[in-house]
């Protein structure tokens, strides 16, 4: 998609995203070396405004997916540190299109991640900066982090959440029945 790397953050307005300290993270990178951050933000782009930081680049809408996946598989990888969040469908997208991914480790997202991704803690931008700095600087740690997402990311089907959803339901009503 673009000749000079990048990292991707997807924002759409929702604060739990955690815009603010991904932009102040990147910021504390070194600009010489630092990659492009390309915020992807159909709606509120005042944050941006508010930080005037060299390198960031927004896409002003809504991406079909096949447009988002190939930002995804170019990506050096996506930066998603939510404060709250069940589950992480933007992570399972970014696995399963081979981008390593750093997110939460107190949300639903490491469940999601597992070992698959970097784990931060979502409220420190020293880790969220330190986890953006180990992605950029070693190929090797990306390249294993592609690999594991996309086996993880195969382990998520809506037939399988199907199913194990019946399970539970019929685990409740065996219980009610006894």
């Amino acid at each position: 998609m673009r000749e000079r790397p990048y990292l991707l953050h997807i924002f759409g307005g929702n604060p739990m995203k955690n815009t603010e300290r991904v932009l102040v993270a990147y910021a504390r990178l070194p600009e010489s070396s630092r990659p492009d951050l390309i915020v992807i933000s159909p709606r509120d782009w005042r944050i941006l405004r508010k930080f005037q930081i060299r390198g960031v680049k927004l896409i002003r809408r809504l991406l079909p997916q096949h447009e988002l996946a190939k930002w995804y598989r170019g990506a050096l990888g996506l930066v998603a540190p939510s404060l709250r969040e069940t589950f992480g469908l933007t992570l399972l997208e970014a696995m399963a299109c081979g981008c390593p991914v750093i997110t939460s480790n107190r949300t639903g997202c490491a469940e999601v991640v597992g070992e698959a991704g970097l784990l931060v803690d979502p409220y420190s931008v020293e880790e969220i900066a330190e986890a953006i700095r180990q992605l950029i600087a070693d190929d090797s740690l990306r390249r294993r982090l592609r690999e594991q997402g996309i086996r993880r990311a195969q382990t998520f089907s809506w037939s399988r959440s199907a199913a194990e959803h019946l399970r539970v339901f019929q685990d409740i009503l065996a219980g009610a029945s006894s």
